[in-house]
């Protein structure tokens, strides 16, 4: 049997047309769906990349500061929390303009006792742990005196799970604000902000796609409040 030579590029425009007038026709569009098993896919899908949760790790450790595993989980756990809650936000599921939807994430929230968030207005408070979220250090609320900026790292406080707060902590554009990206530059920030802090747990993990970074200090602990305003006087 004689070989056949065959051209490439024009078989695979062939078959891109053909495919091209089919689709033209339905009356509803075709898409691609990836379906994922296991524990393995889940964090495919929700974990930052490995190479920025090893550099996060090594930039504690380069700057003395040891991985708390108690710290870690309770990090994990209210990354969870927070993936469930804009998970159902952008299902349509909850709707944060909604009194008793902000209510079903505050009482998800209210589940973490040992974080200070949490801690009574009066009385006392048997919390352990500060939550704090990266920010990028961006552009916050206008003020009168001139452009805000979130500090690098922001401390989580009962005010952000209030009514009228939760719902602009969990939005998207406050979360794509605070994008972690694991940058040289941004890794000794971290190591500054976290400079007289002794133990932490971290958590880096997706959220409306886009990786966010939680790290959780005891509250006797001072993480510094720098901003890109105060960062370059810092040691």
């Amino acid at each position: 049997m004689a070989a056949t030579i065959m051209d490439g590029k024009a078989l695979a425009a062939k078959v891109k047309e053909e495919v091209r007038q089919q689709t033209a026709q339905m009356g509803r569009k075709p898409g691609l769906a990836v379906v994922l098993v296991g524990a393995m896919a889940v964090s495919m899908l929700t974990a930052c990349s490995s190479s920025e949760v090893s550099k996060v790790k090594d930039a504690l450790k380069d700057a003395g500061i040891a991985r708390n595993s108690a710290m870690t989980a309770d990090a994990n756990d209210a990354m969870s929390k927070l993936q469930k809650a804009t998970n159902a936000i952008a299902a349509g599921q909850l709707d944060m303009t909604k009194s008793d939807d902000v209510d079903k994430v505050q009482a998800e929230l209210a589940k973490m006792a040992d974080f200070s968030f949490n801690d009574p207005a009066s009385g006392t408070a048997t919390s352990k742990y500060d939550l704090y979220i990266w920010t990028n250090g961006s552009y916050g609320r206008p003020a009168t005196s001139g452009k805000t900026f979130y500090p690098y790292l922001m401390k989580v406080t009962p005010i952000h799970v209030s009514d009228d707060h939760l719902p602009a902590l969990l939005n998207k554009d406050f979360i794509k604000k605070g994008e972690f990206e694991a940058s040289n530059q941004n890794l000794e920030i971290l190591k500054k902000v976290l400079k007289d802090v002794k133990s932490a747990g971290v958590s880096c993990q997706k959220i409306y796609g886009m990786d966010v970074l939680l790290v959780v200090v005891d509250k006797t602990e001072t993480v510094q409040p720098y901003t890109p305003e105060t960062i370059h006087t810092a040691a």
